[in-house]
């Protein structure tokens, strides 16, 4: 019984103005091949749990609770040190994101070492329609 009582008690993740969390992605919004998670920034935080986020696009136009929230260890990341000014929703910002990385590569034995990598060639990381299941020299976060 005490097994039982102790799977339904869930540990509430309280954050602070400035974390770095990831946004669960509902499965409507997510792109044909895109991430299950957005990257945010906590903005505000709100009465009864609520916290207004802000992403690389801008602002989210609707506040959400903690559970929605994944944790991270990351203390800082560059695409969110300057927000813009600007309210989007989640599905433009899910767009926006996928149209970010949307270069290719498909390197078969250079695991992605080489300039020839497509990716490594722009500066940029690989993502998950590049090669999924295989090693990678050059990965994205």
């Amino acid at each position: 019984m005490k097994i039982l009582m102790e799977k339904k008690v869930k540990k509430k993740d309280i954050f602070k103005v400035g974390d770095i969390v990831n946004l669960k992605i509902p499965k409507a919004d997510k792109g044909k091949l895109g991430r299950s998670h957005l990257p945010c920034k906590i903005l505000k935080v709100k009465p009864k749990g609520f916290y207004n986020l802000g992403c690389f696009a801008g602002t989210l136009n609707v506040n959400y609770k903690g559970n929605c929230l994944e944790s991270t260890e990351l203390t800082s990341m560059a695409e969110l040190t300057n927000i813009p000014n600007k309210v989007v929703t989640v599905t433009e910002a899910v767009r926006l994101q996928s149209n970010v990385n949307s270069v290719k590569c498909k390197c078969p034995n250079t695991n992605c070492s080489t300039m020839k990598c497509a990716c490594k060639k722009l500066n940029l990381s690989c993502n998950i329609r590049c090669h999924p299941g295989k090693t990678c020299h050059n990965p994205s976060l």
